[in-house]
């Protein structure tokens, strides 16, 4: 996709991803081209959380069910389920991906929304880093609604250094959370400095 489109990818801090141990990627999620960005980003095989209408895509629906996490955002019981199969794939060395902010297109990028608990609550309870990652760009070159037009511009995936949490507790995940936010949000505002990207 990338190569052959000619889309180039610039893709800085490979070398804060964690060599010993599973981890926790936390991108910021903006369009449909975030999940391939990261499989073309990341050398480690992980596994991504998803929302479960991702299985039902011909060909690439029957990839998701088999090898990665499905989620239906409007049932409780379905986040804790996989939440728990997170930790069965983290204990199996297997690194996973959790968007932060859930789905997008609530807000206007490049603006960030607020960040759910489940990622960091599953650090604290695995002792797994959170690896913050940024991609500044993907909202403008495959936009929501751009009925998958790509507009051609360098993609950028910038891999924050990890966040340690071995020795953090339940009490901490708000803290937690507020750190990886505050990196990602950091970042953005780099590099859109007129935009509002914080949100409360």
């Amino acid at each position: 996709m990338f190569v052959f489109g000619g889309l180039p990818v610039k893709v800085v801090g490979t070398e804060n991803l964690p060599k010993d141990r599973p981890y926790i990627l936390t991108p910021n999620h903006v369009s449909y081209l975030d999940v391939p960005l990261m499989v073309y980003a990341i050398p480690d095989l992980f596994v991504f959380v998803g929302k479960s209408s991702l299985g039902k895509i011909p060909i690439f629906g029957y990839i998701f069910r088999r090898v990665h996490i499905p989620v239906n955002r409007v049932n409780p019981k379905s986040g804790l389920h996989a939440l728990q199969k997170a930790k069965q794939r983290l204990a199996a060395g297997r690194s996973v991906l959790i968007f932060p902010e859930g789905g997008f297109g609530r807000i206007q990028p490049p603006a960030l929304a607020p960040f759910k608990e489940g990622a960091f609550r599953l650090a604290v309870e695995t002792g797994a880093p959170i690896v913050p990652v940024t991609m500044p760009f993907n909202w403008q070159i495959l936009p929501e609604r751009s009925g998958w037009h790509i507009y051609r511009r360098q993609a950028l995936v910038i891999i924050h250094p990890p966040i340690e949490t071995k020795q953090l507790t339940l009490a901490n995940v708000d803290t937690l959370k507020d750190q990886t936010y505050h990196i990602i949000a950091s970042e953005l505002t780099n590099h859109f400095p007129a935009s509002m990207v914080y949100r409360s």
